[in-house]
């Protein structure tokens, strides 16, 4: 699945991939013939997207708490 997910993305031109036996080859190869779908690349998008990084998160916590810088009234 992960690699039939990198074969669908816009931005992969080529997957590289290792096996050391041959049923790891033939699995990686069966992978072009799995076709997902719209809903399938979604799901998988969603549940694999990285958190967001240090200091990012915090601002997007705290933002809307801030007073903007100037007005300090």
């Amino acid at each position: 699945v992960a690699i039939a997910w990198l074969l669908a993305q816009r931005a992969v031109t080529s997957v590289i991939v290792g096996a050391r036996k041959l049923e790891q080859l033939t699995d990686n190869i069966a992978a072009s013939d799995l076709i997902l779908t719209e809903q399938d690349l979604t799901e998988l998008d969603e549940v694999s997207r990285p958190p967001i990084a240090y200091p990012n998160w915090i601002q997007e916590q705290f933002a809307p708490t801030r007073t903007p810088a100037g007005n300090l009234a």
